[in-house]
């Protein structure tokens, strides 16, 4: 009795709760069915743009490491520059080397590339300090005319030092006559002093360069001629730079023999670490007992150096951070000179030889014996004598462009 009475009681008070509060009590568990899964397609897709955003993250982080791990082996990643050809007209080429000087760079060598491919110039012109050229030194020891050398040079006090290209500044080297023939041609110039804001040398420098037939080398004959009418002491021998050879920075290796044996078989090269430290090449001064040098890329190949009459040499790399990379118009670059010490007086007329090789270590070693042995067909023919007849090719006139001055540097 007492359950029926209960059970009465509770349908009576159902009766009686408010309509709004049963429709409540009625809707309550489905509302909750229903809110469940959009918070969970909210979460699903939070979850789906942090992942995205991870992977956005992760995939620039590899772009980024392929990109720096490709620049090492792929030097064209990580810097390169352009260069200007000189014209045809300033070009020698016999099949397996190309050589070239430009009016724009005061007649220095500017371009030395393999015949079968042009675009690949093994020289550095970052400024009119670099290049392959003429570079001599003489007494004053600071050598300032007028107060236009007045520490030009990255703040150095600077001696007397004209050279082939131009000067610190970016002022270039007056051309006064251009022959060429076949397989040759001399470029006669007033060269600047490097050091100085567009101080001619009172002098002439004098360049007769061939390519030798059947082989990838250029022979250069060089001679200075002294018309000095300052006072100096002419008796003063300081090391000159007989040539001064500037490579892009992609070879970055230096070889050379430094031996009791020159040429001896089995007796094997060496390669010397190169660099620049503390305002210093280094290595700096080496004798190379074969009379070459060489810097060479990571592939085995590049340019040698070598000069019949000296066995002494100069070597570095120009800001090794970036070793192994850039282009003839990159700041790092490759060293290498002919160094021997010479007294220059006022009217002297001082003429060296020297020679050009492409090619592999190997390669350049044996066109080294080659020459230093008296072959002929490596050596090349003299330079004409006046009474030739080459062609002369008009002379135009050169605007100075000033160019930036490189902190790690030497003319």
């Amino acid at each position: 009795m007492n359950g029926q009475k209960d059970q009465q009681e509770a349908a009576a008070a159902a009766s009686a709760m408010p309509e709004q509060l049963v429709e409540l009590t009625k809707n309550k568990e489905p509302r909750e069915e229903a809110e469940e899964p959009e918070e969970e397609v909210r979460s699903i897709n939070y979850r789906i743009k942090l992942a995205a955003s991870l992977c956005a993250v992760i995939l620039v982080i590899v772009i980024v490491v392929v990109v720096l791990i490709m620049g090492n082996l792929i030097p064209g990643l990580r810097c390169t520059t352009g260069f200007d050809m000189p014209p045809a007209n300033q070009i020698l080429d016999n099949g397996y080397v190309r050589v070239g000087v430009d009016y724009n760079e005061g007649g220095a060598i500017s371009y030395v590339a393999p015949s079968n491919d042009p675009q690949n110039n093994l020289i550095n012109v970052f400024d009119k300090g670099r290049h392959v050229q003429m570079s001599f030194f003489a007494g004053p020891q600071i050598y300032n005319p007028d107060g236009k050398c007045d520490k030009l040079f990255n703040g150095y006090e600077w001696s007397w030092n004209p050279i082939g290209a131009g000067d610190v500044d970016g002022g270039v080297s007056q051309i006064l006559n251009f022959e060429r023939s076949v397989g040759q041609m001399s470029i006669l110039t007033r060269p600047l002093q490097w050091a100085c804001h567009g101080v001619p040398c009172e002098c002439t420098f004098d360049k007769h360069i061939q390519v030798i037939d059947g082989n990838p080398a250029v022979k250069v004959t060089a001679t200075l001629r002294n018309e000095r009418t300052d006072e100096y002491d002419e008796n003063e021998a300081k090391g000159q730079e007989l040539p001064a050879v500037y490579t892009n920075g992609g070879f970055h290796r230096l070889f050379t023999y430094r031996g009791a044996s020159p040429f001896a078989p089995g007796e094997p090269v060496e390669e010397i670490h190169a660099t620049f430290e503390n305002q210093f090449w280094v290595p700096g001064f080496f004798r190379g007992t074969e009379n070459w040098a060489a810097m060479i890329n990571d592939d085995g190949w590049g340019l040698g150096v070598i000069s019949p009459e000296h066995d002494g040499f100069l070597g570095g790399f120009s800001d090794p951070g970036k070793r192994g990379c850039g282009g003839p118009r990159d700041g790092q670059a490759g060293y290498i000179a002919v160094v021997e010490s010479y007294a220059l007086p006022r009217d002297i007329v001082f003429t060296y030889e020297f020679y050009l090789v492409v090619g592999t270590v190997d390669q350049i070693r044996s066109y080294a014996q080659r020459v230093m042995t008296g072959d002929e067909s490596a050596m090349g023919n003299p330079p004409p004598d006046a009474e030739s007849s080459p062609e002369i090719v008009p002379v135009p006139e050169i605007v100075a462009v000033p160019l930036p001055l490189p902190l790690n540097s030497n003319p």
